[in-house]
């Protein structure tokens, strides 16, 4: 190119106007995909046709905070990245992009970011012009503009004042980060653009509350059926028509899915007329042409847009595998592991996920044909154990037999002493058969343990148990003891400050649980075991109490994945914890056994890790 004619296109370009068209248009003639996007090659929009209003509105004059709530590798990130090329070329002024944490923010600059903005040429243009050092990892210093991508956190929060922003899944964020980030965008407020991209939040979060206050747009498909556009939904509830189904045929004798035939079988189907749609790359062009949002809701805040879609708008195709995903995350909360639902929930249907009781159907499986205080024939023993709280008291009776077997019979609230002892006589249960929670209230536990002649029981982490010697060098986990050991010589009698007058003595014996490994076995026998069982019409406190109980995985300081539980809800988890001192007492009495792995000797990492 001749030096008049560089010249030349300089001037034009200097002299052109504002492109006026709006972001979904100027990126189709302006962005080129590479290996990192699943469409390599010219951008067109009709490939991701749900993108199409969230852009057209970011390029709208004036000020706007734009919330974009999709499933993950729903083409949310690609929104952003086309906003970044086109504020380059088209509205320059001090932009930031913000990521979960440091390390996110340098991974998407260099696999995405720098890539995406590299490849237009109508920004590439200007890298010419720029000092080496004036294109980083993290910072772009173009001539006209600055661009950021960096970590949100407290150091980015006070720096220097944005006109243009990209939160990426700000819900990840710290609590208050993004309000604190907000105030950057104070001196721009005339002509403002604020992007939020994200999978589902938390219920009641930042994230969630600024969707709320936007126009609540959901993306609509078309029925091949009847022609006739809704907002797709998982489920309309249940038996009802529409949503993601797959054959009853896909569940064995067993009860148990069949996931290969699950995913074989797995269609969608309309709410309006029944139409079953095959999850298939044509049809799943054909439900999302032409289609667009719902009206904005009439309470949204002044220039607050809201749009929201799930996996059947942007991932039709599949739905089987999906719905295996959720068979397996429905599974896993069975047993109290929540972790799978709640991202099936945000990374799959773009949802808040709210924290709350897995549902009855936790324990629904447990129900095995008999009622509450019906006798058992097969009844060896029956134990009481008692949850005590600062003004009432949560009692649970469980008949054993000698197979490993055991009927929930009784559960209630009492409130008073004397109406614990009252239950007990009544459904006749022996002294001895009685199990006092002594946790938080220890002297009033003891009194009425010692003057009655129950035993007093305790949780405490102890997370490998209680070792017990089986011979031969070799010892096995326990998940209770008696305090001091289990020799009735070797017993800590405990004492209570003042012994009630009249009682069977002044002192009783205390037994120790382990609150790891109790958890973990009422975990795997609530998830459904033909053993363990309770009534159909057992209270509606016991089955809420016992799903409020979730497990999850945490790294340790060591980095080794540990299983925790936690309660979640507001009803307790009162009747969990009676069912573990239930199982203390099964186990230490000889009705259940429990099987655990044999060592030999303590390993040098286990023992550091009892040492500390």
């Amino acid at each position: 190119m001749s030096c008049e004619t560089e010249i030349h296109a300089e001037t034009v370009a200097a002299f052109r106007p504002v492109d006026r068209r709006g972001l979904d248009e100027w990126a189709e003639d302006n962005l080129v995909m590479g290996s990192w996007s699943p469409w390599p090659g010219k951008f067109h929009v009709d490939n991701t046709p749900w993108i199409r209003e969230p852009m057209q509105r970011l390029s709208a004059t004036g000020p706007k905070h734009v919330i974009v709530v999709g499933p993950a590798g729903g083409s949310k990130s690609m929104i952003g990245e086309a906003l970044l090329a086109w504020i380059v070329d088209n509205q320059p002024g001090p932009t930031s992009w913000f990521a979960p944490t440091e390390a996110k923010a340098k991974k998407f600059s260099e696999t995405r970011i720098q890539r995406v903005l590299g490849a237009c040429a109508r920004v590439a243009r200007w890298f010419a012009l720029m000092s080496r050092h004036a294109r980083r990892t993290q910072e772009i210093h173009f001539p006209h503009m600055s661009l950021l991508i960096q970590a949100a956190n407290e150091t980015n929060a006070q720096s220097d004042h944005l006109r243009h922003g990209v939160f990426d899944e700000p819900w990840l964020y710290k609590p208050g980060m993004r309000a604190q980030l907000q105030k950057r965008f104070a001196r721009y407020t005339h002509n403002s653009t604020i992007l939020d991209v994200t999978t589902g939040p938390l219920d009641g979060d930042e994230t969630d509350s600024h969707y709320k206050q936007g126009t609540q747009q959901e993306r609509m498909i078309r029925c091949m059926g009847c022609g006739e556009l809704h907002v797709p939904l998982w489920t309309f509830g249940k038996d009802k028509l529409g949503g993601v189904k797959w054959s009853p045929d896909a569940k064995g004798a067993s009860g148990e899915w069949n996931m290969r035939k699950v995913q074989a079988s797995t269609y969608y189907e309309c709410p309006l007329c029944g139409h079953r749609h095959e999850p298939t790359a044509a049809n799943a062009y054909a439900i999302n042409k032409g289609c667009g949002y719902t009206a904005p809701s009439p309470d949204a805040m002044l220039n607050v847009y809201s749009f929201h879609w799930n996996c059947i708008v942007a991932d039709f195709k599949s739905l089987g595998a999906i719905a295996v995903e959720y068979l397996e995350a429905k599974a896993a909360a069975k047993r109290g592991m929540m972790k799978l639902l709640q991202e099936f929930h945000q990374k799959r249907l773009a949802l808040a996920w709210k924290e709350e009781l897995p549902g009855s159907d936790i324990t629904q499986a447990l129900a095995t044909g008999y009622k509450m205080l019906e006798p058992w024939a097969d009844e060896f023993v029956r134990f009481m154990t008692v949850d005590v709280q600062a003004t009432h008291f949560w009692v649970t009776i469980r008949l054993w037999s000698k197979k490993q077997e055991s009927r929930l019979f009784f559960f209630c609230r009492a409130e008073s002493w004397g109406e614990v002892r009252e239950i007990q006589l009544r459904h006749g249960v022996q002294d001895t058969r009685v199990l006092v929670d002594s946790g938080h209230f220890t002297d009033a536990a003891y009194t009425e343990c010692a003057f009655h002649g129950w035993y007093a029981i305790k949780g405490e982490p102890a997370e490998r148990g209680y070792r017990r010697d089986i011979g031969g060098g070799r010892f096995a986990s326990e998940i209770a003891e008696f305090s001091g050991g289990n020799a009735a010589h070797s017993r800590t009698k405990y004492f209570p400050v003042k012994p009630r007058p009249g009682g069977k003595a002044n002192w009783c014996h205390l037994i120790k649980v382990s609150d790891v490994l109790s958890s973990e076995v009422l975990g795997a026998l609530r998830g459904g075991n033909a053993g363990w069982t309770a009534a159909n019409d057992t209270p509606q406190d016991w089955r809420e109490q016992m799903a409020a109980v979730v497990f999850y995985t945490e790294k340790n300081a060591a980095g080794r994945a540990v299983k925790k539980s936690k309660t979640v809800g507001k009803c307790g988890e009162h009747a969990w914890d009676t069912e573990r001192y239930q199982l203390a007492a099964a186990v230490m009495s000889g009705v259940l056994k429990i099987s655990t792995q044999p060592s030999t000797t303590t390993t040098a990492e286990e023992g550091k890790e009892e040492a500390a």
